[in-house]
């Protein structure tokens, strides 16, 4: 199961409690009101298309996976046909891929999709952090110029 929890931007590790352990000095220290974000860190994973002939041009996503886990997704999605690679460069957290496909936007955006649900399944959220996510959706919701 993977637990997704408060980060600390700079240090990248967990905030428990408000509190976090600096990998520099071993001390425990508390967050603060820094702006974190959910971790662990995500793989964020970009995909380029050189096919000029395709609506699909870039897409970019994050997925709650190692990146192993992203990487398996990816040869997946070859193995399906869904591109062939033309380039592949990653990092602990990020990847790039340069493909060529003739497949629309909509036809990739369900490999991607498909790829989200497949790596997020064992994904636990804890239910303060679901209900604040639902109050911004609202708040969002209630916009003017909503973002979604």
């Amino acid at each position: 199961m993977k637990y997704m929890v408060d980060w600390h931007p700079e240090h990248r590790v967990p905030i428990v409690d408000g509190k976090f352990k600096n990998p520099n000095t071993g001390e425990i220290e508390e967050a603060g009101a820094i702006a974190c974000c959910s971790g662990p860190p995500s793989v964020h994973t970009i995909w380029v298309n050189l096919n000029l002939g395709s609506s699909f041009r870039i897409c970019g996503a994050d997925f709650c996976a190692t990146i192993d886990e992203v990487l398996l997704a990816i040869a997946e999605h070859v193995k399906q046909k869904a591109y062939t690679i033309e380039s592949i460069n990653g990092s602990l957290y990020s990847m790039t891929v340069v493909c060529w496909t003739s497949k629309s936007q909509g036809e990739m955006c369900e490999y991607f999709n498909q790829m989200h649900r497949d790596l997020g399944k064992d994904v636990w959220v804890s239910p303060e952090d679901e209900a604040k996510f639902r109050s911004f959706v609202e708040e969002e919701r209630m916009k003017d110029n909503p973002r979604f």
